[in-house]
């Protein structure tokens, strides 16, 4: 079997869609999960805290029918309540009164194990392609130094196909790595020499990684003189900049996947084809290695 099979370089985040004031509907979803599907976009980025479980209840009602088409990745670990689907409009304002508390993160085996059941029931599907922890420090893995036999017996119970970590940590991603348990790193896209460690360590091992967070250099890039020249001699704009951060990670970074949150199928389908549109642009790609961060 292989364990990557639709494993896109473009895929579609999901923290928003089932969010406090940024919930889309039904209907929307569908929209955009089709238009997903038609651009090649098959990376499914979601976890169980997006929507307290209702970011994984749309996702599995857009794709109902096609879920082979489409890869799979969910996470556990961050504290969030989880009501049945009847009373999950309860569940965003416990999350916040949970975070308010100081409910802790969790990633004990029985936890993570027992998480990611929850989330199939929520997704309505027998495995996903890959399960996270997500966003460990090395503090939250010494004190459930057992997270790695979740992470095993996820895999081999057939719950997931891979397994790894959602994590800016290095020393969390360390001990998750001398355990055995990583199969793909999910991380904020390195921008800065001071980011690149946890990158750099998972392509010398092999380690496909899938980046997130890569619009937060947008607005930087948008008031660079230097960046703002280059564009206008190459006939383009600010307005390209956000597909131009997709073309940056994949083609000059070599990143194996870009998450791409948004609402928008329209602003999915040029961001999808960014890789292929964006090839050439070095002079440009150099001046975001100058400008950002």
């Amino acid at each position: 079997m292989d364990l990557f099979h639709n494993f896109s370089r473009v895929g579609l985040g999901t923290s928003n869609i089932a969010s406090l004031g940024k919930r889309i509907t039904k209907e929307q979803a569908s929209i955009l999960f089709t238009e997903a599907l038609n651009s090649n976009v098959r990376v499914i980025d979601t976890a169980d805290t997006y929507g307290s479980g209702d970011s994984e209840r749309l996702i599995a009602n857009a794709i109902k029918g096609k879920r082979d088409d489409f890869f799979i990745i969910t996470k556990a670990g961050l504290p969030y309540m989880s009501l049945p689907e009847f009373a999950s409009p309860l569940n965003q304002v416990g999350k916040k009164v949970y975070q308010q508390l100081g409910f802790k993160k969790k990633y004990s085996s029985d936890y993570l194990v027992t998480s990611l059941k929850k989330s199939l029931v929520r997704l309505n599907t027998n495995y996903v392609n890959t399960f996270f922890l997500h966003e460990p420090e090395k503090h939250d893995l010494v004190i459930y130094d057992d997270f790695w036999k979740g992470l095993e017996k996820i895999k081999k119970e057939g719950l997931a196909q891979n397994v790894g970590i959602a994590t800016n940590d290095v020393e969390a991603f360390n001990l998750a790595f001398k355990a055995g348990v990583v199969d793909l790193l999910e991380t904020a896209m390195p921008y800065n020499h001071k980011e690149t460690t946890l990158f750099v360590q998972c392509k010398n091992n092999n380690i496909p990684v899938i980046v997130n967070q890569i619009m937060r250099a947008k607005d930087s890039l948008s008031m660079s003189e230097g960046m703002i020249l280059k564009l206008t001699n190459r006939g383009l704009s600010i307005k390209d900049i956000p597909s131009i951060l997709v073309a940056y990670a994949i083609n000059y970074k070599k990143a194996d996947c870009v998450i791409i949150g948004t609402h928008s199928s329209i602003h999915l389908k040029e961001n999808a084809n960014a890789p292929s549109y964006f090839h050439d642009l070095d002079s440009i790609f150099a001046e975001i290695e100058k400008n950002v961060l």
